[in-house]
This record gives C-alpha cells, sequence and structure tokens, in this order.
C-alpha cells in the first residue's frame, strides 16, 4: 500500500501543467478500478461499490485544488 501511494504522488507531480478536466479524467482512468474493487471487498455489494465509487471521484472533483 505504501508503494501504491508513492507511485500515486508521483504520477501526480508529473501532471503539472494538465488541465484540470484533463488531470481528473486521468485519475479516475488510472483508479476506478481499484477503489471499485476496494469497495466491492468491503461491501460485498456490486451497488453499493459503484456508489461509493461515484461518491469518491466526485470527491476528488470538490477537493481538487486542496
Amino acid at each position: 500500500m505504501i508503494y501504491k501511494q508513492a507511485l500515486f504522488q508521483n504520477w501526480i507531480g508529473g501532471m503539472g501543467m494538465m488541465s484540470e478536466k484533463l488531470m481528473i479524467e486521468e485519475l479516475y482512468d488510472e483508479f476506478r478500478d481499484d477503489v471499485y474493487h476496494f469497495s466491492l471487498y468491503f461491501t460485498n455489494n456490486k451497488q453499493e461499490a459503484e456508489d461509493i465509487t461515484q461518491e469518491t471521484f466526485i470527491k476528488v472533483m470538490k477537493n481538487i485544488h486542496q
């Protein structure tokens, strides 16, 4: 997990001049499956895992500049 966090931080750092929309799309494409499978593992419910995944990326969009 620590490796994944370091990889994420380095990946975000390399996005420097990318537009916000493109950055969010890249984040979504890169981490959507991980978030979904993590949620599915804990909930054991496909619909709930999909909802959690969607809510997670909505929060990312709202807080991208913090």
